[in-house]
């Protein structure tokens, strides 16, 4: 896509259109191959004759492009290649309107190329600065890019690393508490039921009169009053199941038998011998 111009030689400089580079295109494509240059003699004092000057090609076997041959007695008349042949100006010439004697131009293609050949560099230096000036808008956001992305995966790289040192934080934490959990192997505590007990509503358990009863042969009853204090007051039932300390450490109750209560038998009359009761 074409960018117009900003670049202003002189003042009312239009902007180069795509129009204008088609048109400077075919002025090229008409023209004869170059590149060109100069050639030819001038007189001196020891070779007075030498005068021939002419615009040619640099290869191709030096095709002549412009020449000029005698115009008169004082004059000379130039020549532009046509083809293959070298024709008169005056043969080629556009005269500014019927038997003028003025001209606007020729129409061999080498005498229009040179004729618009100043104008066209100008346009094309004009569409080159814009150009330029748009590749260094473009340069400059692209390195913008790339120091933002250049930043991004230097941050990524930080964060990578941290994270890196954080799962080894974590791991060594891991080392350490399985460490523990090895010390107390012997010390099995049964996790799921003891979730369920800690998650599930409890009720303090009462005996007939309303109080807590208490629970025997528990590592956490109070000595003082035989209530359980963990976690809370549970019945002897849910406590036996709840309570770590009865299954990592169980105990043999001392059971203590209920001292009897003696009888007395009935007195039973018995006559002695001597009749006595």
């Amino acid at each position: 896509m074409l960018v117009p111009s900003k670049l202003k030689f002189q003042d009312g400089l239009p902007p180069v259109t795509p129009e204008k580079l088609d048109a400077i295109r075919a002025r090229h494509a008409a023209a004869t191959p170059g590149p060109w240059a100069w050639f030819g003699f001038v007189p001196r004092p020891k070779s007075p004759g030498l005068r021939d000057i002419y615009l040619a090609t640099v290869n191709q076997g030096r095709r002549h492009v412009l020449d000029l041959v005698r115009w008169g007695m004082t004059d000379a008349q130039p020549r532009f290649r046509s083809g293959s042949v070298m024709v008169n100006a005056a043969d080629v010439a556009v005269r500014r309107y019927d038997d003028a004697n003025d001209i606007t131009g020729f129409t061999a293609p080498d005498a229009i190329f040179l004729a618009a050949s100043w104008e066209d560099v100008r346009d094309l230096l004009a569409h080159v600065a814009t150009l330029e000036e748009g590749l260094a808008g473009a340069l400059e956001g692209y390195y913008s890019e790339q120091q933002s992305s250049a930043d991004a995966w230097s941050n990524l790289r930080k964060e990578k690393a941290a994270l890196r040192g954080r799962v080894k934080e974590l791991e060594d934490l891991l080392r350490r508490a399985a460490g523990t959990l090895r010390e107390y192997a012997g010390m099995p505590i049964e996790a799921d039921l003891l979730e369920s007990q800690l998650s599930s509503p409890r009720t303090p358990s009462s005996d007939a009169a309303g109080e807590p009863r208490p629970v025997a042969d528990c590592g956490h009853t109070n000595p003082e009053d035989g209530l359980c204090t963990h976690p809370d007051n549970m019945t002897p039932e849910c406590h036996q199941h709840a309570c770590p300390l009865l299954h990592q450490a169980p105990r043999t109750r001392a059971r203590i038998a209920p001292t009897p209560v003696p009888t007395v038998p009935a007195l039973v009359e018995r006559t002695g011998k001597d009749g006595a009761r």
